[in-house]
């Protein structure tokens, strides 16, 4: 039985390697955008490179598929601390252990880690 041979085409390299591997970056795209942790209109980016390296004669060339995706980064979670002596060692919490609390709200650990 004699194989069949087919041109060449995006939907054919590697027996369809190049159309699986955009459809695999797509879903990563997507899923960063849903994720509300990420700038919402950044932009993302999806290449899809084919490397071909002939041979000396030039009868065939030995051929790479490469996607790969650049999604926009998690924000940054932004915070503050206060820092101190205590001793003598410095400390740091995110509430000021020093200020007086006006109102105690049952549940809430002080910031030293006990609760009021």
């Amino acid at each position: 039985m004699e194989k069949k041979s087919h041109e060449v085409s995006l939907s054919t390299i590697g027996s369809g390697a190049a159309v699986e591997l955009f459809g695999e970056e797509l879903r990563k795209v997507l899923s960063n955008i849903a994720d509300v942790n990420t700038a919402a209109e950044a932009k993302r980016e999806i290449s899809l490179r084919i490397l071909i390296k002939p041979s000396k004669d030039r009868s065939y060339g030995a051929v790479q598929v490469i996607c790969t995706s650049r999604l926009a980064p998690v924000k940054p979670y932004e915070t503050s601390m206060h820092m101190g002596l205590e001793g003598g060692e410095v400390k740091a919490f995110e509430e000021d252990a020093h200020q007086f609390e006006l109102i105690k709200i049952p549940g809430r650990t002080e910031a030293g880690g006990g609760e009021s």
